[in-house]
């Protein structure tokens, strides 16, 4: 899957809901997986 793609799914499950509601993008993804490599 691509970044934006994973994102997408994070926003429609509701998977993590940021404190400004703002939707998750595939930037902030892109800084967790770089943050947490051994998760993924």
């Amino acid at each position: 899957m691509k970044i934006d793609q994973i994102a997408r799914e994070i926003n429609q499950r509701r998977l993590f809901v940021r404190r400004d509601k703002v939707p998750v993008d595939g930037k902030m993804v892109y800084a967790v997986v770089m943050a947490h490599p051994e998760i993924f």
